[in-house]
């Protein structure tokens, strides 16, 4: 392994130069049979519980439907207003909104027409991924289940 260290050294009254050194660490690395202990997954990281694993059921959007429609939309605006405040998106808005500024110099109807596309294809995005990982959390919750009922079928073989 080869690399390269910088420092520089400073007291209260005065700074020397920046110095790099040079180095070289020799290694090799060798092919040994795998230790027992390690061989064979023996351990957990989490227990399972006995009753499964579940995800929220599937008539969750009805139930928020049942409120009303209004109340839904509400609730949506809500939450889309309150994913703004996240420390990811939060610092965004001030670069996007210069961006768009730009970019339509003379009107502000070109700007606002720009944010409005942007803001489409981001809701698809979302839309899409949404979906997607409603599927990928379905299958998931099915192999889960499989993977526990092998399990208390051959934890009732062995005890019989």
């Amino acid at each position: 392994m080869q690399g390269v260290v910088q420092y520089q050294v400073c007291s209260d009254r005065i700074c020397l130069l920046p110095t790099r050194v040079n180095f070289n660490i020799p290694y090799q690395i060798e092919t040994l049979p795998v230790r027992p202990a390690y061989a064979f997954m023996t351990r957990t990281i989490d227990t399972v519980p006995a009753e499964g694993f579940s995800l929220p059921e599937a008539d969750t959007l009805e139930k928020a439907l049942s409120q009303g429609f209004w109340a839904f939309i509400l609730l949506a605006a809500i939450m889309g207003a309150l994913a703004w405040l996240t420390p990811c998106v939060f610092p965004m808005i001030p670069i996007t909104v210069s961006y768009f500024a730009k970019q339509a110099k003379d009107s502000m109807e070109q700007a606002a027409n720009a944010g409005m596309v942007l803001e489409y294809w981001q809701e698809q995005e979302i839309h899409l991924l949404d979906v997607l990982t409603a599927r990928e959390m379905e299958l998931m919750k099915g192999l889960y289940n499989e993977y526990l009922e092998k399990q208390a079928k051959a934890e009732a073989g062995e005890s019989e």
